[in-house]
């Protein structure tokens, strides 16, 4: 089984659209953890409407990759 990690930030609309995805790939037959050190797919569901939001997302993103190298 595939483990999927989902990390949203963003507006009550990207809560949503997370949730949907979370659905569909429960359909798919992954399993969702809370944990991204299990993951073998990690998603980052977010909306880049301001700068700083974008930078923390980047960041995020690199501190994820790590888990992987």
């Amino acid at each position: 089984m595939k483990y999927v990690f989902i990390e949203t930030y963003g507006c009550a609309a990207n809560i949503n659209n997370s949730e949907i995805m979370k659905g569909l790939l429960k359909q798919s037959g992954y399993e969702i953890t809370n944990n991204p050190n299990i993951a073998e797919i990690i998603i980052i569901n977010s909306c880049i409407v301001k700068g700083k939001t974008e930078s923390k997302i980047k960041r995020r993103i690199q501190d994820l990759s790590k888990l992987y190298k």
